[in-house]
């Protein structure tokens, strides 16, 4: 199903992370700023263009926030590739004594253990 995204009639994205622009009959292919980082792509809208995340874009258009807090995409299988709705949890950051740097919803906290752990296996880090 696609969507169209917010404040932005000229593209639509869906479930997978696709986005299609509607002027040039196109999907648009996402890159990545480094090897290994999160997935953008760039929307223009009256003459400027922005770079969006696109896990995030799947994020606000298929999971809506419940909260007016600053929110971050989770990947459940830890691979900043799939952008799958269904691979995704919103995450947001915590203030506080412990080093909690965000958590997935209520059941799962990422320390700075787990970001350790995570960048030595896979030599990045998973946010």
């Amino acid at each position: 199903m696609w969507k169209p995204i917010t404040n932005n009639n000229s593209y639509v994205i869906n479930e997978q992370g696709q986005v299609y622009s509607t002027k040039t009959d196109k999907i648009l292919k996402p890159y990545s700023f480094y090897e290994g980082g999160s997935l953008y792509v760039t929307l223009s809208n009256k003459g400027y263009s922005k770079h969006f995340q696109v896990a995030r874009l799947v994020l606000d258009h298929f999971q809506p926030s419940q909260t007016k807090i600053n929110t971050f995409a989770i990947h459940k299988d830890l691979e900043i590739e799939n952008v799958q709705n269904e691979n995704l949890n919103r995450g947001s950051f915590k203030r506080g004594k412990t080093k909690t740097v965000g958590y997935f919803k209520t059941e799962f906290f990422a320390t700075f253990r787990y970001i350790q752990a995570y960048t030595k296996e896979f030599g990045r880090s998973p946010y």
